[in-house]
C-alpha cells in the first residue's frame, strides 16, 4: 500500500481486508497507513513492513526538508555514478544539474522550462527508476546534456512523467490532507531564504512547495500506537528523494514505544522503496513474511 497513489484511509483498507490475519506492507506515506491499522486493528496483522516511510505525525516543514535533504543526497550520489560510468553529462554531473538550475531560475531554462519542473524531473527519475541503476544514470544524463544542447524532448517526456507519477489531483489533495503544522507564509518565505543556502540545488523548490497547502484546512496529527502485536521489518533507501531517509529511525522509535521489535533493512542505492529495487533486500523480505520472524540482524545492501 503506497499512498503515493492511493488514499489514507483506514476504514476503505478495514473494509476491503477484514480477514483474520494480513501481511501488511506500506511504502513512503503509505506506511503510515499500515502502522494505523496495525494499531487499530491488532488481531488483523501478522506481518507488518514498513518500507521508506515518513514519520508518523511529522510536521509539513520537516517531512519536506527531509525529503529536500534526500534530494540532495540523491544528486550527489547520482553524480558519483556518472563519473564511474562516464555518463553524457561528463565528470562533473553535479555542476552541469546546478549550472541548469541556475539558468532556469533566471527564465533561461532549456526552451523556457521552469526550474521546479526540472527539479522534479530529476527526482522522479532517481525516486523511480525504470532500469538498473547505470542503465538509469545514462538515461538520465543522456537527457539533461540533451537538453543543454538545445534538444529538449527527452526532458520533456521526464517532466511529463513527474506530473503524471506525482502530481495529479488526488496526490494533491493527499498530500494537503496528510500534512500536520503546516507553516504560516512568513515562516515558509524565511525557508525560501535559508534552504536555498543549505540546500542549493532543491531548497528554493522545497521551500516553495509548502505554500500550495498554505489555505488548507488543519489536519489532526495521527496518535502513535500505544502497544503493538507483530513485529516489524523496517526498510529505507540511502538516497531517497522522494521522502529523505529520516523516517526510518523515528518509526523505530515509535515501534519501540510501542513495546514492539524491529530490524531494518537498508539499501545504500537511489531510489524510493528498498523493496522494489534492491534484489539484496528479497531474502530478509521474504523470510519474514514467511514465518513471522525477523531476521536476527540488520541488513545493509550496497548499491
Amino acid at each position: 500500500y503506497d499512498n503515493t497513489h492511493a488514499a489514507t484511509d483506514i476504514e476503505r483498507l478495514r473494509s476491503i481486508w477484514d480477514v483474520p490475519a494480513l501481511a501488511l506492507i506500506g511504502i513512503g506515506n503509505g506506511a503510515q497507513v499500515a502502522l494505523s491499522y496495525a494499531s487499530a486493528h491488532p488481531d488483523h496483522v501478522a506481518r507488518l513492513v514498513l518500507d521508506s516511510p515518513i514519520a508518523l505525525g511529522v510536521g509539513a516543514e520537516a517531512a519536506a526538508e527531509q525529503k529536500v535533504k534526500g534530494q540532495e543526497a540523491a544528486l550527489d550520489a547520482f553524480a558519483a555514478q556518472c563519473a564511474a560510468v562516464n555518463c553524457p553529462l561528463g565528470p562533473d554531473a553535479k555542476g552541469a544539474v546546478s549550472a541548469m538550475l541556475a539558468d532556469a531560475r533566471t527564465g533561461h531554462g532549456p526552451a523556457g522550462t521552469s526550474v521546479a519542473s526540472i527539479a522534479s524531473a530529476i527526482n522522479v527519475a532517481l525516486g523511480y527508476p525504470t532500469g538498473d541503476q547505470v542503465g538509469t544514470t545514462n538515461d538520465l544524463a543522456a537527457a539533461l546534456a540533451s537538453a543543454r544542447s538545445g534538444d529538449t524532448n527527452r526532458l520533456t517526456s521526464l517532466i511529463n512523467r513527474a506530473q503524471a507519477t506525482t502530481a495529479t489531483d488526488g496526490q494533491f489533495v493527499n498530500s494537503c490532507s496528510d500534512a500536520v503544522n503546516r507553516p504560516t507564509p512568513d515562516r515558509i518565505r524565511e525557508l525560501v531564504v535559508a534552504w536555498a543556502k543549505l540546500y542549493p540545488q532543491f531548497g528554493t523548490v522545497g521551500a516553495l512547495s509548502l505554500v500550495k497547502c498554505v489555505s488548507w484546512p488543519s489536519t489532526t496529527p495521527p496518535q502513535p500506537p500505544k502497544k503493538l502485536t507483530v513485529n516489524v521489518l523496517l526498510m529505507g533507501v540511502q538516497n531517497d528523494p522522494i521522502v529523505g531517509s529520516e523516517g526510518v529511525s523515528a518509526t523505530a522509535a515509535t515501534i519501540i514505544n510501542a513495546t514492539a521489535a524491529s530490524k531494518r533493512v537498508m539499501w545504500q542505492g537511489i531510489g524510493h522503496g528498498t523493496s522494489i529495487y534492491s534484489s539484496c533486500a528479497v531474502p530478509p523480505l521474504v523470510g519474514y513474511l514467511d514465518s513471522g520472524n525477523l531476521p536476527s540482524t540488520d541488513t545493509y545492501c550496497p548499491a
